[in-house]
């Protein structure tokens, strides 16, 4: 399959359907070998929360969605997932400046505006009344912006927040939600005084709203560190702290180090770090 990112208007594609997926109502009627041309894009926004910030501010953005093409038949299709680019040196081409240093692509973005604005903020303390007549106090883990102006098949406004419950995360619509406390999300922004529980809590709310910068090893020039080699960037000053995939960086399968943009956070970070303190269990 060949990502939006790469393909322009113009270029000349063949639909290769798996096997696997003739029966999908999807793929029955555009024949596996097919040939056809890129005509446009399908819209797609894209919304960056104030959490699980990943090196974008948090608004809403545009990017190329499903791409729509021009069959050989005649007819134009959208949302076909299986196909690639006729001109395979062209394609591989165009994925060399999309290519960041750790083997990832960077998709080219463009910042539409602020988030929509919501009565609750992710990380609010909360009251929720559920269907099932239940109250309960909890805190609003995320926020699905894109649902916000859409309906449930009863005509009622879409659960676009979710809270947790009993360890799960669960949808809920906004008029069941009563706010107790407003969290360190919005008093972040808000500029108002933040409370944690200890330095971990601490270091996992900078970290969750992007305001850590991941260091690349320079031995490799890609963001992989052995712990030693993290612990002696620490000892130098090159930065504050590392963590891995455990807690609070989920998404990583290695060591990383991370600088934060606070520098008094930072320093006591490395201060403790220093000390044996470790950001992950």
């Amino acid at each position: 399959m060949t990502i939006s990112a790469v393909l322009e208007i113009g270029d000349d594609v063949l639909i290769e359907v798996r096997p696997e997926l003739t029966r999908s109502d999807r793929y029955d009627d555009v024949p596996n070998g097919t040939k056809g041309v890129i005509c446009g894009f399908a819209p797609d926004i894209y919304y960056q929360q104030r959490i699980y910030v990943s090196g974008r501010k948090p608004g809403a953005y545009s990017r190329k969605g499903y791409p729509i093409i021009w069959l050989d038949t005649g007819r134009v299709v959208s949302r076909v997932q299986w196909f690639r680019i006729i001109d395979k040196e062209l394609e591989n081409l165009r994925y060399i400046p999309l290519t960041k240093p750790d083997g990832t692509f960077r998709i080219e973005e463009v910042y539409l505006g602020d988030l929509p604005e919501t009565k609750f903020w992710e990380h609010d303390k909360v009251r929720v009344l559920f269907p099932d007549g239940s109250e309960h106090d909890t805190v609003v883990t995320q926020i699905i912006y894109h649902l916000m102006h859409q309906y449930e098949k009863d005509g009622s406004p879409s659960k676009f927040y979710q809270v947790e419950r009993e360890g799960n995360n669960v949808s809920v619509g906004e008029s069941s939600i009563e706010l107790i406390e407003r969290g360190n999300v919005w008093k972040f922004y808000n500029k108002q005084p933040l409370s944690f529980i200890d330095l971990k809590e601490e270091a996992t709310f900078f970290h969750l709203i992007g305001q850590t910068e991941d260091v690349p090893n320079p031995i490799y020039c890609r963001y992989r560190w052995t712990e030693e080699q993290a612990l002696e960037a620490v000892t130098k000053g090159l930065v504050h702290g590392f963590g891995n995939k455990e807690s609070p960086y989920p998404i990583a399968s290695h060591v990383n180090a991370l600088l934060f943009k606070d520098g008094e956070v930072g320093r006591r970070i490395a201060e403790a770090t220093l000390k044996g303190f470790r950001i992950t269990h």
